[in-house]
């Protein structure tokens, strides 16, 4: 994102050269999550517990498109290995009791023929977890109700598997089993049917996704 501003209203900062003025007249903005994507610098070295959600997008990569692609994959590349180091260390830490915590992604589901733990859900197949609700776009337009709804599912499931499994001492002994936020969403032929096009980027959802935010 550019953000034209008047370079009279900054105050302070070391770069003084004759450039300055120019450089503050026209910023660049970029999303903080190229830098930290999981957010997790400025909590894990703080707190004595520490809750990954991550529901960033799985990479993929299909032959025989566009050579621009191609650069696009490099990128995707480069930012899942910083994700994965930052992974890494922090299992590293729950390891050496630095803290304890526990991690849960989009991409999560159980292994076929496992049970879940006591008093929670079973949650989406293995299957569709892949091919169905991983594969919802990334771009930012209108999200339809079943998508909101099978992603808000999804969440409250792998989340609530991954507390039971790991943390079980943060859920009070009298917490009623785990529900899902919107259990008419729990059949997989229904989930299926809704999210077969929720991959492709459409235009008219983006348009109406702009729309929505004019009339806010």
């Amino acid at each position: 994102m550019r953000i034209r501003a008047n370079a009279a209203e900054f105050e302070g900062g070391r770069y003084q050269k004759p450039d300055r003025a120019k450089i503050l007249s026209r910023i660049s903005l970029g999303d903080g999550g190229v830098y930290n994507n999981m957010g997790l610098e400025p909590v894990w070295k703080t707190f004595d517990y520490v809750l990954i959600s991550d529901c960033g997008a799985p990479f993929s990569f299909r032959i025989g498109e566009a050579p621009w692609s191609r650069l696009l994959r490099y990128t995707s590349v480069l930012i899942k290995q910083t994700g994965a180091l930052r992974l890494r260390s922090f299992f590293n830490d729950i390891r050496f009791k630095e803290f304890d915590g526990t991690h849960w992604s989009l991409t999560q589901s159980l292994p076929p023929g496992t049970p879940p733990p006591p008093g929670s859900l079973a949650g989406y197949s293995a299957d569709l977890v892949e091919h169905g609700i991983a594969e919802i776009r990334t771009d930012l337009d209108a999200f339809s109700e079943p998508e909101q709804f099978v992603l808000e599912n999804h969440g409250y499931i792998v989340a609530d598997h991954a507390l039971r499994k790991y943390l079980s001492n943060l859920i009070p002994h009298d917490s009623p089993p785990a529900s899902a936020p919107h259990p008419e969403w729990l059949e997989e032929a229904k989930v299926r049917k809704a999210l077969k096009d929720s991959r492709k980027l459409s235009l008219r959802r983006l348009l109406q996704h702009r729309g929505s935010r004019r009339l806010k």
